[in-house]
């Protein structure tokens, strides 16, 4: 989510620095001079476990004198992200049974609670094998779904080169 904010006065303003202030954390963005864009700052939800928190902005203008905003956000749950698969190479045919990992990113207190992997429709959730001697070779499709603690899910589809084995 891009916060922008609009600023009015007799002399121009010339950065913003932003803050998200809650009970157990504060987390001070650097100062954006993207004076055209109207100092936009990232606000990324997968930061921060979901809660109420306060959002700051300290402007600053040309004569030097800095001014304070306050609003009140509330950051809501947000499915998992960047689904990683480890074990295997991008690049390298697989032609050897090999284990894999799954890794992905979570807010803050929200843990992985299901892990769901096909390989080609066929299940491998329980071992985590990709096995080449049971696949065709060349490209096949690895569906990857992770659930989170609060419900939200995620998909990622993987190609996974499969190499000939003898």
């Amino acid at each position: 989510q891009t916060v922008t904010l609009t600023t009015s006065g007799q002399t121009p303003v010339v950065n913003a620095v932003y803050g998200v202030l809650g009970d157990t954390v504060t987390d001070i963005a650097p100062a954006t001079t993207d004076v055209a864009n109207n100092f936009p700052y990232m606000l990324d939800p997968i930061e921060y476990a979901p809660g109420t928190y306060t959002l700051r902005a300290d402007v600053t203008n040309e004569g030097g004198v800095t001014s304070s905003a306050t609003q009140p956000i509330t950051i809501g749950t947000v499915p998992p992200r960047d689904i990683r698969i480890t074990g295997i190479q991008a690049d390298s045919p697989i032609s050897a049974p090999v284990t894999i990992a799954v890794e992905t990113t979570t807010q803050p207190g929200t843990e992985i609670t299901d892990v769901e992997v096909s390989l080609n429709d066929n299940d491998i959730s329980g071992d985590l094998v990709i096995n080449p001697s049971l696949l065709p070779p060349g490209e096949n499709e690895l569906l990857i779904t992770v659930t989170d603690s609060s419900g939200n899910t995620t998909t990622a589809s993987i190609p996974v080169s499969i190499g000939a084995v003898p």
